[in-house]
């Protein structure tokens, strides 16, 4: 495929638009997303994806439509947060910074949690990402919005 030299495919996800995301890591403290458009008439080794890097390996990937949102698990024990619209990287939760524990992120899921904002079933906006780490923790945070909309805000995207 186009575009990852040869580095490891660590996760794959697919979104609604068709566009499949690859996080690789390279063995290195780097790692990078690369986005290819399954819809192209082009094969995936000739398209030039678009290349996300992010300071540590990727170890999984979460993808939700919802809030435009995807989510790495790393190496680095961090979960880097991409906008699907934006298509670049938009923050890093250092998940064990409490502990204090060095320790990798290897599973992370973005979900709609908590209760619904009023009586009217479905109207719940609140989202959260979790990861589960190496050293058997897990931790949560939320994500911060749109009041009408799921659609996290890129430019301040943690609660």
């Amino acid at each position: 495929v186009a575009g990852l030299g040869g580095k490891q495919v660590t996760a794959l996800s697919i979104d609604a638009e068709g566009r499949l995301w690859a996080g690789v890591y390279d063995g290195t403290f780097e790692g990078s997303v690369y986005r290819y458009d399954l819809f192209d008439p082009a094969p995936l080794s000739q398209q030039t994806p678009l290349h996300i890097k992010l300071p540590s390996g990727v170890l999984n990937m979460a993808i939700s439509d919802e809030t435009a949102l995807v989510a790495c698990g790393t190496t680095g024990g961090t979960v880097e947060l991409i906008s699907m619209e934006k298509g670049l990287h938009i923050d890093s939760w250092k998940v064990n910074a409490v502990t204090n524990s060095d320790t990798h992120v290897r599973a992370v899921e973005i979900f709609q949690a908590g209760k619904a904002s009023d009586e009217e079933e479905g109207s719940n906006k609140n989202w959260c990402v979790i990861a589960g780490c190496g050293n058997g923790s897990m931790r949560m945070r939320w994500l911060q919005t749109d009041g009408d909309t799921a659609v996290v805000d890129p430019d301040e995207p943690f609660d």
